[in-house]
Formats: C-alpha cells, sequence, structure tokens
C-alpha cells in the first residue's frame, strides 16, 4: 500500500474513534470491526499496561491474564517509546471511581491466585482498604 493511502486510512481509522460518544456505540464499533480474539488481545495489552502501572511483575501478570513474558515485553517497549496513549487511558480509568472499583475487584479475583510469597501477597487487604475508602467517597 502507498504511503499516502495508509496515512489517509489511519487518518479515518483515528476520526471514526472519535466519534464514539457512547459505550454502547462504542461497543457496536469494536464489535464489528474486531473478531473476540482481537478484542481479548487488545484488552490484554491495556490490562498489561495497567497491572505494571499498578506494580505487579512478570510472573503474575503473565500467570493471570495467560500471556508470554514476550508480549509483557512488548507492552512496555510501546509504552517506553510513545506512551502518551497508554498514560492518558490508564490516567483516566484509575481516575474514574468506577473504573477503580472494577480493577479493586480484579485485584481481589487475581488475588486468591497469586501465592502468599509473592509480593502482591496483600492485595485482599489492599483491596479492603480502598473499597472502604470508596464507600465513604460515596456518602
Amino acid at each position: 500500500m502507498r504511503k499516502d493511502v495508509e496515512e489517509r486510512l489511519n487518518g479515518i481509522f483515528e476520526s471514526s474513534i472519535s466519534y464514539l460518544k457512547t459505550s454502547d456505540t462504542v461497543r457496536d464499533f469494536i464489535s464489528d470491526l474486531m473478531t473476540s480474539t482481537e478484542k481479548i488481545m487488545l484488552a490484554k495489552r491495556l490490562g498489561i499496561a495497567v497491572l505494571l502501572d499498578k506494580g505487579y511483575d512478570y510472573r503474575s501478570i503473565c500467570f493471570v491474564l495467560k500471556v508470554s513474558s514476550g508480549t509483557i515485553n512488548s507492552v512496555i517497549k510501546q509504552r517506553s517509546i510513545n506512551g502518551k496513549g497508554y498514560r492518558y487511558v490508564i490516567d483516566k480509568i484509575i481516575k474514574d471511581e468506577k473504573s477503580e472499583k472494577s480493577i479493586l475487584e480484579f485485584e481481589k479475583f487475581i488475588s486468591k491466585f497469586l501465592s502468599p510469597s509473592s509480593s502482591h501477597g496483600r492485595v485482599e487487604s489492599r483491596y479492603l482498604s480502598k473499597e472502604l475508602r470508596l464507600s465513604k467517597r460515596d456518602l
């Protein structure tokens, strides 16, 4: 494909994402655009970035998300090359109370799979203190 055609297609794709204003339109667009495998692959990449940001180690991420260390390295490499997109989205996720509660639920879930000797063996207690803080914020 010619470079100018590729640039035009990328521009159209980027613009089409900016048109999506609701979670329903995002879900519909993604479902039409990607296979379930592609959606899982992208969701895992974002999950890797979020878990790395929260300090999880390779072994834990590999085990819970069923990814290779090479996939984690790819996410790290992409974040180091530019990373503005990842940083923006991760910041939004963490700041969004609804997403924060979802992440805490996810942490609580994965804590069941981590060994007590891992550096994240106290996820359950972190979850409870964060959950308490969030419930106080709701009052």
